[in-house]
């Protein structure tokens, strides 16, 4: 699957430059033991900034060239995962846009799998980013709000939300979420990042 390159060694292009800093000590205790002692109901926040091609690349038809996301990472005492993505995305010659993503997975009993298909709630707006403000971005609309509600493919998701989904699902049921990373061959490469990354499952390495 083409939605982490393995081989990529600058984290920002997909995972971002997040609160927590990229500059940690190495993990002293694995990422799949941080992953399996990690509490329920589990939320993490968390802030990003994403700049440069890959802005372009993640969101694929439309050419911006900043990105600033909140994300609320939640797995629910019942086993549900959900993340939600509070955005803006800006530069370039389209539109500015500011939006807001649900993503969703029922617990268990459930019939799917982590990584397949996700319940994807999204709201945007159209509209200019003017100028930044104490690190956020100000948004003037210059269209009405539009929503939609549907079931996406894993590989159909933005590559910076599906790396919050992946630290839910390691949450929620650590030994299937790693064997189904392992499945598609980016276990290495995702274990690395998140061992970087001391707020990851609320656990320090």
């Amino acid at each position: 699957m083409a939605w982490i390159n393995p081989q990529d060694s600058k984290r920002s292009a997909w995972a971002g430059k997040s609160d927590a800093g990229s500059d940690a000590d190495p993990a002293t205790r694995s990422v799949y033991q941080r992953a399996v002692e990690a509490n329920t109901p589990y939320r993490r926040r968390e802030r990003v900034r994403l700049s440069g091609e890959s802005v372009a690349e993640q969101y694929r038809s439309r050419e911006y060239t900043d990105a600033a996301i909140s994300y609320d990472t939640v797995v629910s005492a019942a086993g549900e995962r959900r993340v939600v993505a509070r955005g803006h995305l800006w530069g370039g010659d389209d539109d500015d846009q500011r939006y807001r993503i649900q993503y969703r997975r029922k617990g268990p009993p459930t019939e799917t799998v982590p990584f397949d298909e996700y319940e994807v709630w999204v709201r945007y707006q159209f509209g200019t980013v003017t100028h930044i403000q104490k690190g956020e971005p100000v948004f003037k609309p210059s269209a009405n709000p539009e929503e939609e509600k549907r079931t996406l493919a894993w590989d159909k998701l933005y590559a910076s939300d599906r790396f919050r989904l992946i630290e839910a699902e390691l949450v929620g049921n650590p030994e299937l979420a790693r064997y189904r990373l392992k499945e598609q061959e980016v276990w290495e490469a995702i274990r690395d990042v998140f061992r970087y990354d001391p707020k990851a499952f609320g656990v320090t390495p």
